[in-house]
This record gives structure tokens, sequence and C-alpha cells, in this order.
């Protein structure tokens, strides 16, 4: 519930068009300390006491993802179906090589590798689910690496190509 309502939180900044807040969170991206301390105007008050260093980090990362990229929001899919429509519009074997490294990084790596794709998403106006990529990367360090199989399957997913239309291919069969 209260990862709904902060993504809620970062529209509504968007919304409003706070441009001061937006390029704050924005600059946070940079991983620069003094950047880092400017977020927490904005976001200190959404951690909550035991939430743990991962979960307050994830926090941090979408908010500086978020006011890079707010106009493009979805709701539908995961990453790994954002990064499938990055990889067909660009037809390009190196996101499907960064997105297996993204899928390999472990919590030190993973912002890193999704500030990068989240860059490129934005370059081919792709969407994001915000509030799926949170709660998935909250459970990132899952042993059972269900969030990284989630995104493979649909990154992966075979998808048949309609069969035509028998009398429509009679025809072309005649001509």
């Amino acid at each position: 519930m209260r990862d709904h309502e902060f993504i809620g939180y970062l529209k509504g900044l968007a919304d409003r068009d706070d441009r001061a807040a937006l390029a704050v969170l924005r600059r946070g991206a940079s991983r620069s300390i003094k950047n880092r301390i400017a977020m927490y105007r904005y976001i200190a008050n959404w951690v909550a006491e035991g939430d743990g260093h991962w979960n307050e980090e994830c926090l941090y990362l979408i908010a500086a993802l978020f006011a890079s990229y707010p106009e493009a929001e979805s709701t539908d899919g995961n990453f790994g179906e954002s990064t499938r429509q990055l990889r067909l519009a660009k037809e390009s074997e190196s996101i499907e090589r960064r997105f297996v490294a993204l899928l390999a990084a472990d919590t030190q790596a993973l912002p890193n590798h999704i500030r990068y794709m989240v860059n490129l998403l934005k370059t081919e106006n792709i969407p994001v689910n915000w509030l799926k990529l949170l709660r998935d990367l909250h459970r990132w360090k899952s042993s059972s690496r269900s969030v990284e199989r989630a995104w493979a399957r649909q990154f992966w997913r075979f998808v048949p190509k309609p069969e035509p239309d028998t009398e429509t291919a009679k025809e072309h069969q005649r001509a």
C-alpha cells in the first residue's frame, strides 16, 4: 500500500509541475552524497523504521528515475516487458546483453543497470510501470529470484505470428 502512495506522491510532483523537486530528485541519480542529501527533503519521510538499507535505496532510486522520466507511466507489464519493447524498437543485440547483465546484477550493481535501461527507454518513449518496478526492486534479493525470472519470461516471451486468413492466402496464390 505504501508503494502505491509513494508513486502517487511522485506523480503528484509531476502533475503539479514541481520543477524544483523533480530537479533535486533527478540529480539524485548521480549518486553524489551532496545530491543524495538534497533528496532527503522529499524522500526521508517515506522511509519507515526497520525498512532496511535495500528498501530505502529502492525508494531513492525510483524517485530519481521517475523524476528523469515522469511523462511515460504504464500500469501494464513489468520491467522485462518494457525492455522487450526497447529491444524490438532498437533491433539491437546489445539490449539483450545489457538485459542479461541486469538480471545477473546484485544490489550493488543493479541501480546502474536500471538507470542505463531507463535512459534507453526514455529515448524510445517506452513507458515504465513505476509501481511494479518499485515492488520488484524490493524483492530483488529474494533467493527464489522470482523477479528476475518474471522479467526474463516477459523479455523472451514467444509471440506467435498470426496465421494468414486462408481465403486471403488462396487469393495471393492465384495472383
